[in-house]
C-alpha cells in the first residue's frame, strides 16, 4: 500500500501548477469531485500529483464554469452567513445583506450565461 502523502503537499503541487488562491480551491474541489469522488487524506503524493494535473487538465478545459460555478457558491455562503447576522443586528447589516444578495443575482446570472452559451 503507497504511503499517504504529507500534510501540506497539495500546496506545493498547486504552486508547481501556478496556480493562484482561487484557482487552488477550485482544482481541490474538482480533485475531490470529479478526479477520485472521495477525501484527498488516504492518497499517495504520486497518486495527489497525478489527481491534480487530471483536475488542473479539466479546469483548463471549461474554466469559465468553473469560475461561474466558484463565484456562485461563495456567494451563496456570504449570503448565508450576512442572513445569520442580521438577524442578531438588523440594522446595521442591512446593507450588507442587500450588497451579498446582489453579488448571488450577478454570480447566478453569470453561470446562467455560460450555460446558455454554452449551448
Amino acid at each position: 500500500m503507497p504511503k499517504k502523502a504529507a500534510p501540506r503537499c497539495l500546496d506545493r503541487i498547486f504552486a508547481t501548477l501556478g496556480l493562484d488562491e482561487t484557482s487552488a480551491v477550485i482544482v481541490e474541489g474538482i480533485m475531490r469531485e470529479d478526479v477520485f469522488h472521495s477525501t484527498l487524506d488516504w492518497q499517495s503524493y504520486d497518486q495527489l500529483l497525478g489527481g491534480a494535473i487530471s483536475a488542473h487538465d479539466l479546469f483548463r478545459g471549461d474554466e469559465d464554469f468553473y469560475r461561474a460555478d466558484y463565484r456562485l457558491r461563495s456567494a451563496r455562503f456570504r449570503l448565508f452567513r450576512a442572513e445569520a447576522a442580521a438577524s442578531s443586528d438588523e440594522e446595521n447589516e442591512a446593507e450588507a445583506l442587500r450588497t451579498v444578495r446582489l453579488e448571488v443575482a450577478a454570480a447566478e446570472a453569470s453561470l446562467e450565461r455560460y450555460f446558455k452559451s454554452a449551448v
